[in-house]
């Protein structure tokens, strides 16, 4: 293989850009083969529903017994 021809990806200028991307784009990805992390902010919501559906449930069992 001569030094301009990058392989799979083509020769001269056209396949050192195409090789350079695929290598940015491997680098920006996870590091293992497992799903990608969801850095988003609403992760929680589903604690935060099941703590309040614990909390009501709780309320009416009491309110039944009690009453």
């Amino acid at each position: 293989m001569s030094d301009d021809d990058y392989g799979f990806y083509g020769k001269g200028i056209e396949g050192y850009a195409h090789y350079t991307q695929s290598v940015e784009e491997s680098q920006k990805g996870s590091s293992g083969g497992g799903p990608k992390k969801n850095n988003s902010s609403n992760n929680n919501g589903g604690c935060i529903l099941l703590v309040i559906l614990a909390v009501l449930i709780y309320l009416i069992i009491k309110t039944i017994v009690d009453g």
